[in-house]
């Protein structure tokens, strides 16, 4: 290719003129340090010759547009420098350099509110970003739940005024999940840490009814489901949905490492109640059981040994030797009632990590073995918002574990022993919950004594308690009921928000 006729002549100017310095790739700053990519002018010696001229500069943008795209979506060409800045002024090439869904259309250079659903799946497709439906001018996630298709965040913020309408956020609640009525928020319910916030989905679920039409060797579907609860354990599914049934079911036995089972029955209240006649959790195996009873007769309700884990939410355990016992893991027991233990309702010992919050202990102990709640060995955690009363004794500890924000009174015995550490805890209030053969929820004899109890601890001095004892994201939002903690000024001791 032959060369222009003034190149030559410059080549051949630089060659007979050795001070002559041919100009190419300029790069300086001006004064405030900013960056220079001009085109340069030719030489005091070549201009006296061939009069003035510029040379390209290859890393001036204004003459080679693909350095700014090659630096990413956003970046634009400033012409009066010729160096390459972050489009976030609102100037543009093309939607995508676009930053903001507020301004997510690129239309004359410019930035701009999109007006179509069409142009925001264009932005959001190239930015990797879900936000691809046009709302109100602004590039948004939903319209409603239907538009969430991501199963970690499967509902539509609607809430009029929220600086987060119209945005796909994780569950909440068993309500935000119609499918299964099942949302995993923490770790008791979720199979991974990766899916907290996430509804439960129906694939996930083996079922169990122990009614005509069962088999064992079944499919484990809702319209062939298990009769019994070992057979589920077995399927490799996670979840297993039990039925309410007039007659219990068998006890089950989970073992092994790695496995995780949840347990998901009708309700705590429910009628029939699902009755399940046992259960024996070893060998690092994790169990949670949710809306169920348990009962036992002759042996521990619930066992968990070696490193296991297990979790009991809204459970209520009845007639059984002891109602927890707990050698393992981690044994987490939340808004559940245990009753009629004929030696401690709730035994933790060993090194055990534990939960016990808005729950209740009525009627059980023995002579040699008389507590509520039994905090054994080396085992620690956070005891909570709990009710034990009616029990042969009230609490013992072994290690100066904690005892905060509960009622422990109206035990026959001591009600709670010189070994445990105790905060805002009421043992002088008279405590009514029915009689052995016939216990009820406990409930306060004379309504003077609420003012004993409502209020008394501050968010406070629970967040110090949960950042001491337990990790943050735990958090005491609601009672045994189920209802908001707290009601009023401070939180109300005891297993249940009175006001």
């Amino acid at each position: 290719m032959k060369k222009p006729l003034w190149l030559a002549a410059v080549a051949l100017s630089a060659a007979c003129t050795p001070n002559f310095a041919t100009k190419t790739s300029a790069l300086t700053a001006n004064t405030s340090g900013e960056c220079v990519q001009k085109d340069e002018g030719a030489s005091e010696i070549a201009a006296s010759i061939w009069s003035d001229f510029t040379t390209d500069n290859p890393n001036n943008c204004v003459n080679n547009p693909a350095i700014c795209e090659s630096l990413g979506l956003g970046f634009m060409c400033k012409t009066d420098s010729g160096c390459c800045t972050p489009g976030d002024s609102g100037a543009c090439n093309k939607t995508p350099d676009c930053t903001s869904n507020a301004k997510a259309v690129c239309i004359e250079r410019a930035c701009v509110p999109c007006k179509a659903d069409a142009e925001c799946a264009e932005w959001g497709n190239a930015r990797r970003d879900s936000r691809k439906l046009c709302v109100s001018g602004v590039c948004k996630d939903c319209r409603g739940d239907a538009d969430c298709k991501d199963p970690a965040k499967p509902v539509c913020e609607l809430a009029v005024g929220s600086d987060t309408i119209n945005q796909c956020y994780a569950c909440r609640q068993n309500s935000n999940c119609p499918g299964t009525n099942v949302c995993k928020t923490d770790e008791a319910i979720a199979d991974s840490q990766a899916a907290l916030g996430a509804c439960l989905k129906p694939t996930e679920i083996v079922y169990v009814n122990n009614a005509a039409g069962c088999s064992d060797t079944g499919t484990g579907t809702a319209a062939m489901p298990f009769c019994q609860l070992n057979a589920a354990v077995k399927s490799g599914k996670p979840y297993i949905q039990i039925a309410g049934s007039s007659t219990p079911y068998l006890p089950m036995a989970v073992t092994g490492a790695g496995v995780r089972i949840i347990v998901l029955g009708p309700g705590r209240e429910s009628s029939p109640p699902a009755i399940i006649g046992g259960a024996d959790i070893s060998a690092s195996a994790s169990v949670t059981f949710v809306g169920l009873e348990v009962t036992r007769a002759g042996s521990a309700a619930v066992a968990c040994a070696s490193g296991a884990s297990v979790y009991l939410r809204e459970v209520i355990i009845k007639k059984s030797n002891e109602g927890v016992s707990a050698s393992c893991s981690k044994a987490w027991i939340e808004n559940s009632r245990i009753q009629n233990a004929s030696d401690n309702g709730i035994n933790i010992s060993g090194a055990t990590n534990y939960r016990i919050v808005n729950s209740s202990v009525v009627f059980s102990g023995s002579a040699t073995s008389p507590h509520g709640v039994n905090l054994a060995g080396t085992s620690k955690g956070y005891f909570a918002f709990n009710t034990i009363a009616k029990n042969t004794a009230g609490v013992s500890c072994s290690a100066a574990q904690r005892i905060s924000d509960s009622v422990v009174s109206t035990n026959l015995g001591s009600q709670i022993d010189a070994a445990c550490s105790k905060a805002r805890v009421n043992e002088a209030v008279v405590i009514n919950a029915g009689t052995g053969p016939s216990p009820t929820e406990p409930a306060l004899m004379s309504v003077a004594d609420e003012a004993l109890l409502v209020d008394k601890t501050t968010p406070a001095e629970v967040e110090a308690d949960l950042k001491a004892l337990q990790p943050l994201q735990i958090k005491i939002s609601n009672d045994y009921a189920l209802t908001a903690r707290p009601k009023g000024n401070g939180y109300d001791i005891g297993y249940k928000e009175i006001r």
